[in-house]
């Protein structure tokens, strides 16, 4: 317990960090891009945040709200690069890392006993995608279209033992598919740019 809180005390001091960075770059970027992932409503609320660097380098960060099944919160700094130098439009190759933190009633069995534990964990990871983004009319509203692979592992206890009986959870397939710890990241954003 006291590991998990040193933990969480120093992935917000990161993500501060990486806060105050994002924000110092915002002064130099030429152009900025604000995005939300209205197909992801179903298990989550998704803001990007992206800044112009050069020519073909952006970095940004996804903030994702969890509130389906697994409850809680990831961010995901990222950098982009672009191969028309035009960004933050065009075809892209990004790369990403992700930390956050999460709560379940987990569920453990075998084939006699069930039992339901609340957790909390932190987890982090890191992924790979590819996309593209354009800036549609005069106003250049940001439609952004994205798939890629991400690794964010399930990182509450497998097993616990109960009565001297231990019980096991599959939650991590869930996790791992449908999750937050989804290995397939596909999304579709639109919002605006400044």
């Amino acid at each position: 317990m006291i590991i998990n809180k040193l933990v969480m005390k120093n992935s917000l001091r990161i993500l501060i960090v990486f806060m105050i960075a994002g924000s110092s770059m915002v002064s130099m970027a030429q152009t900025n891009v604000i995005t939300l992932a209205p197909l992801g409503i179903i298990n989550k609320f998704r803001v990007k945040y992206e800044c112009k660097l050069s020519d073909n380098i952006t970095v940004g960060s996804f903030l994702n709200c969890y509130y389906g099944m697994y409850k809680g919160f990831r961010a995901d700094p990222f950098i982009r690069i672009y191969t028309n130098n035009k960004a933050p439009q065009g075809f892209y190759l990004q790369a990403k890392a992700c930390i956050g933190s999460f709560s379940k009633n987990v569920q453990y069995s075998n084939s006699k006993d069930t039992t339901s534990i609340k957790r909390t964990w932190l987890t982090y990871g890191g992924g790979v995608a590819c996309g593209y983004q354009c800036l549609l009319g005069k106003s250049k509203i940001p439609l952004d279209i994205m798939f890629g692979f991400a690794y964010s592992p399930f990182m509450a206890p497998r097993s616990i033992m109960v009565n001297d009986t231990k019980l096991d959870t599959s939650d991590q397939i869930l996790w791992g598919f449908t999750g937050p710890g989804s290995f397939l990241n596909a999304s579709f954003e639109i919002g605006c740019s400044f």
